[in-house]
C-alpha cells in the first residue's frame, strides 16, 4: 500500500512538471511569434477540484461530468439589474418589451447554466 501511495506521489509530481515545461513553451511561443505576453495573476497550474472560473461560468468536475453553474457574482449583478429595470418599469421610463431586450444578454449566459429558476423568479419569464 505504501508503495503505490509514492508512486501516486512521483507521478503526480512528474505530471506537474510536465505542466510547467508546458507552460513556458506556451509563454516563449506567445511572446516569439505573437508578440504576446500571459497575464501571471491569471495563469497558473491549479488542480480542478475547485472548478474554473470562465466566462461568467464556474466549470466543476463531479463523478467523471462537467458540471457549468453561473458565478456568485453573475447572480449577484442579475438580480440588481432586475430590481433597477423594475423600478423604471414602474415610473414609466421603460416599456415590459425594452426590459426584455436589455436582459437578453443574461437569458442567453442563464440558458447554458444553471439560471432556469433564477430568470422566472426574477422576471416571471421563462428562458425558452
Amino acid at each position: 500500500m505504501v508503495n503505490i501511495l509514492i508512486i501516486c506521489i512521483i507521478d503526480i509530481y512528474d505530471l506537474f512538471l510536465n505542466l510547467e515545461l508546458c507552460l513556458k513553451q506556451i509563454r516563449k511561443y506567445l511572446f516569439d511569434n505573437l508578440k504576446l505576453e500571459l497575464n501571471e495573476k491569471k495563469t497558473r497550474i491549479d488542480s480542478m477540484k475547485n472548478g474554473i472560473d470562465f466566462l461568467g461560468y464556474r466549470f466543476i468536475i463531479k463523478n467523471n461530468k462537467v458540471i457549468m453553474k453561473l458565478r456568485n457574482r453573475v447572480k449577484k449583478n442579475f438580480k440588481k439589474k432586475v430590481k433597477f429595470l423594475n423600478e423604471l418599469i414602474l415610473n414609466h421610463y421603460i416599456s415590459k418589451k425594452e426590459f426584455k431586450n436589455l436582459l437578453s444578454s443574461y437569458k442567453g449566459l442563464m440558458m447554458y447554466g444553471d439560471g432556469n429558476y433564477l430568470y422566472y423568479s426574477y422576471t416571471n419569464m421563462n428562458l425558452k
